[in-house]
């Protein structure tokens, strides 16, 4: 028997998760949107792909393409704080702000 999948379409785009990964990872919107069946959102896929991984891999790093502070966006619309972000991204985000 297969670990079940969720299926997440972000601005268009499929992603899909294992349920296990989900529920186990850290609180944010996208665990409790899943909790009512397959997700529909239009957001950024680009940068969903990083908030997906972060359940994935338990490290949320920002995309290196993507504006910083679109990306601060995107997590709190995932309701992710900032303190999760790696230190390596972190540090980034102070150099360019200068925070």
């Amino acid at each position: 028997m297969g670990t079940k999948k969720v299926r997440i379409f972000v601005g268009g785009q499929a992603f899909y998760i294992s349920q296990e990964k989900l529920l186990h990872g850290p609180p944010s919107k996208l665990k409790q949107l899943v909790k009512s069946g397959d997700v529909d959102v239009e957001r950024p896929a680009d940068m969903f792909a990083a908030i997906l991984a972060y359940y994935q891999t338990g490290e949320l790093h920002m995309p290196m393409a993507s504006c910083p502070a679109a990306f601060i966006q995107e997590m709190e619309f995932w309701d992710i704080g900032q303190d999760r972000m790696t230190q390596c991204c972190a540090n980034r985000l102070i150099e360019l702000f200068n925070i």
